[in-house]
């Protein structure tokens, strides 16, 4: 299969820049016209894949996946306002204002490749056992730019950079995974042993940047960070029907043991990406240290720890009668810090043949992982008396987080209840209906930056100086999250051809429930002070639409299929610092429509639009004087549909059977 695909799109509500207008010696005006399009494409993306099936050695199977993508970058910024030059000696406003490009910022998806590859096999080796695996492979290139440095910015330098720059952000993204295993069936039961070992590593890197502290002779690429996830796991697991005595029938016993280790590592960067230097500015003023775009890890934040887990299982599935089937499992894993068991209790009950029940309660969860544990993340910079400060995150068992309250973390706990029910009308007309209830207590957030005389008095008081503002993880929120889906079918075969309807809607309300309350340590800081923002506690109830409607369509006819698809969004939104801040994002609906021909038996075309309505989120007000940046990155990251606008693409599969 290949496809071709580019944005042709409006950005509605990002006006062009229009004139330059020079409305006094000192003063400048900027005009704008019709809004930005892309009438000429953009964001180009090619895809590639290919899947094949084989036997091998005879009673054995191989099967191949490969995926390649790659996908140019999209621009969806507006220009930017700001002064770029300081005033002349003079006063006036620097000629060079007038010819700078405005529209420096890149605000969209990436510049990006993508390589994927799965190797599925199994090969019996006797008549009872199979040797069986995974293998799979994945690699992602992504350049991204960040904010863009003006001359007149004390990270810039501007031997270096006389028009400003713009640090570009390159990740190496890599997933490496493989499964190997034997599975048979000896003396009653069917077993399955086998290793599993993943890993993700996330090479960061900047081009066109600077660490401003050294000056002129800094370098402008850096190697900032490296971050590697490794997951190992064995697994033993049996499984056979049982007899028991009060049931008439046999009962499906699973059960199995596990080990498995987590392991996080932080790796540092280049020396230069975090150094803190004395190039002073023009009037004495300390500049930023560390390179510009993103702090390189420094070498007392590179760390490398595990968790090791060691787990069993049992679950029961049992038919008590024609129409009634129950499911029992409890899970127990162990660890050094937690020991956490997850039970689930499930029935389906058949009320007839149209009418079908089912049910289930569980509780669920989740131990910190390594990263979440572990992580470390400081810098360093001159305050205006010279000396240095520390600032950043920091894991819970670190002397300053311990300082200011911090507590090893606990794991997650979610309390999970379901009920559901699917109404068969006709052969050719459904409709299902389910509703859920999650609560997560003891959930893991990153405290607010804690900051001021009262933080530095309680640091000071522990032997602690010149470090600030600080964060670290905890269980700090109980969250409840209650919902319904709806979802319909009806199947028509229609004089032109049969044509299915599907619809689905989702109704989500998320609240906090409870905060925990405030570490006796920072009780200094007054008993209204909160450890999560109440502007972050709102966004967390209200960072997805509380509603979701989908309604799909498809037509086939011979060699021709069609497909429309309309989804509705429901308002979100996007918090601010202050309630005057807050964006709300409008519901809207975004239409799809995919067309196919098959041009031979093997061979099929396609076209397709997204969002063929070019539907785009709100923007904030752009006549802000204190908000230049709602003019520069004019949509919000919490929009539910992304902010890309109208996507088209061509596609084509080609079968081939080979003997």
């Amino acid at each position: 299969t290949g496809t071709f695909g580019q944005y042709r799109t409006t950005l509605k509500g990002v006006p062009k820049l229009s004139d330059f207008v020079r409305v006094s010696d000192s003063e400048f005006a900027l005009f704008e016209r019709a809004e930005i399009t892309t009438d000429d494409g953009e964001g180009d993306t090619i895809t590639l894949s290919a899947h094949g099936a084989f036997t091998l050695f005879e009673d054995g199977f191989l099967d191949l996946s490969f995926d390649y993508r790659d996908q140019d970058a999209t621009n969806r910024s507006g220009y930017d306002p700001r002064a770029f030059y300081p005033p002349l000696p003079n006063g006036n406003f620097d000629p060079r204002e007038q010819f700078v490009d405005r529209r420096n910022h890149v605000y969209g998806n990436p510049d990006q490749t993508d390589y994927k590859m799965l190797v599925n096999f199994g090969l019996p080796v006797s008549e009872r056992v199979e040797f069986y695996g995974y293998i799979g492979y994945t690699s992602r290139n992504a350049d991204s730019g960040d904010l863009y440095r003006l001359p007149v910015d004390d990270a810039t330098i501007t031997e270096v950079y006389p028009d400003g720059y713009l640090p570009e952000l390159q990740s190496d993204v890599e997933d490496r995974y493989y499964t190997m295993g034997f599975r048979g069936h000896h003396w009653g039961w069917d077993w399955d042993f086998s290793m599993n070992q993943g890993e993700n590593e996330i090479d960061w890197e900047l081009g066109s940047s600077i660490n401003a502290s050294i000056g002129p002779t800094s370098p402008t690429k850096f190697t900032v960070a490296n971050y590697e996830g490794r997951h190992q796991m064995f697994n033993l697991d049996l499984f056979r029907f049982v007899d028991v005595g009060f049931i008439d029938r046999p009962v499906a016993l699973a059960t199995g043991l596990e080990y498995r280790s987590t392991e996080y590592e932080n790796e540092r960067g280049d020396q230069a990406s975090s150094f803190l230097g004395r190039y002073l500015t023009d009037d004495g003023g300390f500049r930023p240290s560390g390179s510009q775009g993103f702090y390189g890890v420094r070498p007392q934040d590179d760390f490398d720890d595990s968790i090791d887990t060691v787990a069993a299982y049992v679950e029961l599935d049992a038919d008590l009668t024609d129409d009634l089937a129950v499911q029992l499992a409890l899970r127990v894993d162990d660890n050094d810090e937690n020991t956490d068991v997850t039970a689930k209790l499930a029935t389906r009950w058949n009320l007839s043949e149209r009418w079908t029940l089912r049910g289930s309660v569980s509780q669920n969860i989740h131990s910190p992982s390594p990263a979440q544990a572990y992580f470390w993340a400081t810098e360093r910079d001159y305050l205006d008396s010279g000396t240095v400060q520390e600032s950043g995150v920091y894991p819970a068992d670190n002397p300053v987080a311990l300082t200011l309250g911090a507590d090893t973390l606990d794991s997650e706990t979610a309390l999970n209840l379901q009920a559901g029910a699917r109404f068969q009308a006709t052969e050719t007309l459904y409709f299902q209906l389910d509703v859920y209830q999650i609560e997560v207590d003891d959930q893991i957030v990153m405290t607010e930056a804690l900051s001021g005389p009262v933080v530095e008095g309680i640091l000071a008081d522990a032997g602690i100086t010149g470090v600030g503002p600080v964060q670290y993880l905890y269980n700090g929120l109980d969250m409840r999250t209650r919902g319904a889906d709806f979802s319909a079918g009806y199947d028509w075969n229609s004089p032109w051809g049969p044509i299915a309807f599907r619809a689905g809607l989702n109704l989500t309300d998320r609240s906090v429930e409870s905060r925990a309350s405030l570490p006796a340590e920072l009780a200094p800081l007054g008993p209204g002070f909160e450890l999560v923002s109440l502007a972050w506690q709102n966004q967390l109830e209200d960072w997805a639409p509380d509603s979701k409607l989908h309604l799909l369509a498809r037509w086939q006819r011979e060699r021709y299929s069609l497909d429309l698809r309309v989804q509705r969004y429901g308002e979100v939104t996007d918090y601010g610092d202050a309630p005057a801040d807050d964006l709300d994002i409008d519901a809207t609906w975004l239409v799809d429509l995919t067309a196919q021909y098959a041009l031979t038996d093997s061979m099929t075309a396609g076209l397709g639009i997204q969002n063929l309505l070019d539907e785009y989120p709100d923007v904030p007000p752009r006549d802000i004087p204190d908000k230049p940046y709602n003019n520069i990155l004019p949509y919000s990251n919490y929009s539910p549909y992304g902010f890309n606008g109208r996507f088209a693409y061509l596609r084509l599969t080609v079968d081939f059977a080979t003997d």
